[in-house]
């Protein structure tokens, strides 16, 4: 019963106490459940995990939260190999209800960074150290490494804000939220990457300045929210087109931020669902997968015309579903 789920994460706390489970992407079977990150934790947080080789030894590793706001790392057995020394930086009544969990080596030195929001950790060392939280803005709690300044080092950008690798603020556009949702791309293909912004509105912003470059273009029957923009080609044009999700519609803009096409929508729960897109048919035309709290979609590119659903009922929260082959078919 998805009321059900959401009254008992309603509560804050609850959605602190989760399980870290794998399965089997063939059969769905259970492989091993983790309940507890370390002893006296509450449990782990609702957010999504990152994957990657954190320790060097070629084997992909699991980055998830605990309940308490610590990061962990967990090897492919369920064991939890590293927690970090301090939490996040943000944990409010709403820590666990969404966000997640960003990797990359943003200084090359051959050991990953792990961010969440405008907090960023190390994992140099053998362990997990908190290096900063930024001061300014949070992204909420969904943050994206990217090179905005073109010096070769991976900055940091959460919401209005970009920090660099060592937490200082590159650019802070004051005008926009603090918690506005970003993506970064070519939009404009002139080489140089742009942010998408989503807070109510959308924005095209200059990656290495943060300033306003088209909108702020209304998000349809959408006031204040509006999930994580996705940017790539829906239908086959050769240029780039964003893909958001808010409480009512499905909107896929232009470049230009003009609307390509809409499709009506049930999310009114959260109001701030990421999407997926990948080209199933190989037509050069990505295909967009999305779930609001009744159903599975998947929308064609071009035309947001309805090819697949399935009931798939979820009280929601920031969260995108992933297209891999499962079964190794």
């Amino acid at each position: 019963n998805s009321n059900q789920t959401c009254c008992s994460c309603g509560n804050g706390a609850s959605c602190r106490t989760g399980n870290l489970v794998l399965l089997d992407g063939r059969t769905g079977q259970e492989i091993w459940v983790n309940t507890e990150p370390e002893v006296g934790s509450t449990g782990w947080a609702g957010l999504s995990v990152a994957l990657g080789d954190i320790d060097g030894d070629a084997r992909t590793d699991i980055v998830a939260m605990t309940g308490e706001g610590k990061v962990a790392m967990v090897d492919g057995f369920g064991v939890v190999q590293r927690v970090s020394d301090l939490p996040v930086g943000d944990i409010g009544g709403s820590f666990g209800w969404g966000g997640g969990i960003a990797l990359a080596d943003m200084d090359h030195d051959g050991f990953p960074e792990i961010a969440y929001g405008r907090t960023l950790f190390t994992t140099t060392g053998g362990a997990i150290t908190r290096k900063w939280v930024g001061a300014a803005g949070t992204g909420s709690d969904l943050s994206y490494m990217v090179d905005v300044d073109n010096n070769g080092i991976m900055d940091l950008l959460a919401g209005n804000t970009a920090y660099d690798f060592d937490g200082n603020i590159i650019w802070q556009n004051a005008g926009l939220s603090a918690a506005g949702f970003t993506a970064v791309g070519d939009t404009d293909k002139d080489g140089l990457p742009e942010v998408v912004f989503v807070k109510g509105d959308v924005w095209i912003l200059d990656a290495a300045t943060g300033a306003i470059e088209v909108g702020p273009v209304d998000i349809p029957l959408e006031d204040t929210r509006g999930g994580p923009p996705t940017i790539a080609d829906f239908d086959g044009d050769g240029s780039p087109e964003i893909g958001i999700a808010g409480g009512s519609v499905y909107v896929v803009y232009n470049n230009d931020l003009s609307i390509l096409w809409q499709h009506g929508t049930k999310d009114t729960s959260s109001a701030v669902t990421g999407s997926s897109v990948f080209d199933f048919e190989g037509d050069g035309k990505a295909e967009v997968v999305y779930s609001d709290e009744c159903f599975l979609r998947v929308l064609d590119g071009s035309t947001g015309e309805l090819r697949f659903a399935a009931s798939n009922t979820t009280f929601t929260a920031t969260e995108a579903l992933i297209v891999a082959d499962v079964d190794g078919d």
